[in-house]
């Protein structure tokens, strides 16, 4: 049964998206690809190198599931 878009027809935004908006995005591509598969074992992980001060010098951010991982930020001070 196809289903029809009712009036009003939605709108398209295009934009600069927020923080909460890609977020929001990121976690519904995760709940449909993790129903869709049924393994919801995704995990974030990140691990920070401070110098004495603890100030960040370093840090790596990623995510792992379905025995995938990604790394989705790597950063390392060019003074180190």
């Amino acid at each position: 049964m196809k289903k029809y878009i009712k009036s009003p027809a939605p709108t398209i935004v295009s934009k600069i998206p927020t923080q909460k908006e890609i977020q929001f995005l990121d976690d519904m591509i995760y709940e449909h690809n993790a129903t869709s598969i049924d393994n919801k074992n995704g995990k974030l992980f990140s691990k920070l190198i401070c110098d004495p001060e603890n100030n960040i010098i370093a840090g790596i951010t990623g995510w792992t599931w379905a025995g995938a991982c990604e790394i989705t930020l790597f950063w390392v001070n060019p003074d180190y």
